[in-house]
C-alpha cells in the first residue's frame, strides 16, 4: 500500500513504477543479481502491485507524481539522477530535433530573410497588424515569437498543476482553475479557513483590529499592539512561575515579622503561624499560675500575626497531635482564653527568631 500510494504522490512520470518501489523498498536486486537477496527481494517484487490507487469511482487511477511541484515537495534523492538524466535526454533529442528542422538560412546582403508564407498565412498576419497597430511584418513576427515563448513558460508553469487537477491542455487547466476560484474565492476560502480552525469570522477579526487601532500609540499598527499585549500576559503568566523558583531558594525561618508580613504567599504566612504557635507553647511552659496559659486556637493566633483564618485552621489541623499533647499537657480548654485582655499583652513574638539571622529580601 505504501508503494502504491508513494508512486501516485511522488514518482516523477517518466520513471517506471516498478523501479521506483524497488529502490524506495531497498530492494536493489536489479544490481545485485546472483545473491540470496536477489531472490528474497524478487519475492517480495511479485507483491510489489498487490493495491492500486483509484478515482473513487471503481476505476484505477494510472497517473503518478501529482503532487511534485507542491512547495517543499522534491523529488526522491535517489530517483533524481534517473529523472535528470531523463530530462537531459529528451532536452538534447529536443534540441536534435530543432536543428534538424530548421532550414539552412544563408547571410542576406540586406539583412532581411526571405520568408513566404501562404496566402492564407499571409491574410492572418496583415489582420494582427492592424488590430495591434503594427507598421511592418517584421513588427508582426517579432510579436508571434515573443508572444510564443511567453505561452511557452505559461503551459510549463501549468504542467504541474494540470498533473494535480487531472487536466489536460493548459487552457483546460486554467479553466478548472478560474472554476475553483469562482467557487471559492480567495476571500470566501481564507474566511472558511478561519471559521474552521479558529471558530470566527473575518467581520469579528476586523472588529478586533478596529479596536486594537484605537487603543494602540500613533503610528503602530494593531498587529504590533497585539503582539505586545500577548507578550505582557507571557511574562505575567511567568511571574509566579518565577516567584515561587525564587521562594523555593529562601529559608522562611531566618527572617524577620516585618519581612514575612510583605511576602503575600503561604509560605511566609505559615511560618509566620508556627512561631505564633511556638511562642504560645513556650509561654504556657513558663507561666507561674494555669490561669495564666493560652488554648492554642485560629483567633489567638491570629491575633499575634495575623494571616487569613483558612490559612491558620489548615496549620492547626496539620500539627494537631504535637497541639493536642501540650493541651493534654498542661490540661488547657477553650475556657482559659476567657480572659479580660487580648493574648497580645502576655505572648510577645520577637522580631528576629534568633538574633542577628535576618536575610535581607530585594522585593
Amino acid at each position: 500500500m505504501y508503494g502504491a500510494l508513494a508512486v501516485y504522490y511522488f514518482a516523477p512520470p517518466g520513471v517506471n513504477a516498478l523501479s521506483y518501489k524497488a529502490r524506495i523498498y531497498g530492494h536493489y536486486w536489479l544490481e545485485r543479481a546472483g545473491s540470496q537477496e536477489v531472490r528474497l527481494n524478487y519475492e517480495s517484487t511479485m507483491h510489489y502491485d498487490d493495491y492500486k490507487v483509484g478515482d473513487g469511482r471503481g476505476n484505477l487511477a494510472n497517473r503518478q507524481g501529482i503532487r511534485l511541484g507542491e512547495p517543499g515537495v522534491k523529488v526522491l534523492g535517489v530517483i533524481e539522477p534517473l529523472e535528470v538524466g531523463r530530462q537531459q535526454k529528451g532536452e538534447r533529442e529536443s534540441m536534435a530535433r530543432q536543428r534538424e528542422r530548421l532550414p539552412l538560412i544563408r547571410a542576406s546582403k540586406t539583412g532581411y530573410s526571405m520568408l513566404r508564407p501562404k496566402q492564407g498565412t499571409a491574410i492572418r498576419i496583415l489582420q494582427l497588424a492592424q488590430e495591434k497597430g503594427l507598421r511592418t511584418h517584421d513588427e508582426v513576427l517579432s510579436l508571434l515569437a515573443d508572444t510564443y515563448r511567453l505561452y511557452e513558460q505559461l503551459e510549463a508553469m501549468l504542467v504541474t498543476v494540470g498533473r494535480r487537477m487531472g487536466t489536460g491542455a493548459p487552457l483546460e487547466t486554467l479553466r478548472a482553475l478560474l472554476a475553483a476560484e469562482e467557487a471559492c474565492p480567495m476571500g470566501q476560502a481564507v474566511w472558511v479557513h478561519m471559521q474552521q480552525r479558529w471558530g470566527v469570522s473575518l467581520e469579528e477579526i476586523d472588529t478586533l483590529f478596529q479596536e486594537a487601532a484605537r487603543l494602540a500609540g500613533a503610528g503602530e499598527k494593531p498587529v504590533s499592539y497585539l503582539t505586545s499585549l500577548l507578550s505582557k500576559q507571557v511574562h505575567y503568566q511567568q511571574g509566579p512561575k518565577k516567584r515561587q523558583q525564587h521562594y523555593q531558594q529562601i529559608d522562611f525561618r531566618c527572617l524577620s515579622l516585618t519581612q514575612l508580613k510583605a511576602m503575600r504567599i503561604p509560605e511566609a504566612t505559615n511560618e509566620r503561624i508556627r512561631r505564633a504557635v511556638d511562642a504560645i507553647m513556650q509561654h504556657n511552659r513558663a507561666a507561674q499560675h494555669a490561669l495564666d496559659r493560652w488554648f492554642i486556637r485560629p483567633k489567638e493566633v491570629k491575633a499575634l500575626v495575623g494571616g487569613r483564618g483558612e490559612l491558620i485552621s489548615a496549620y492547626l489541623r496539620e500539627h494537631q497531635q504535637e497541639i493536642e499533647r501540650h493541651h493534654r499537657e498542661f490540661q488547657l480548654t477553650e475556657k482559659y482564653n476567657d480572659k479580660p485582655f487580648s493574648i497580645t499583652e502576655q505572648v510577645h513574638l520577637p522580631e528576629y527568631p534568633t538574633e542577628g539571622q535576618a536575610v535581607m529580601i530585594d522585593h
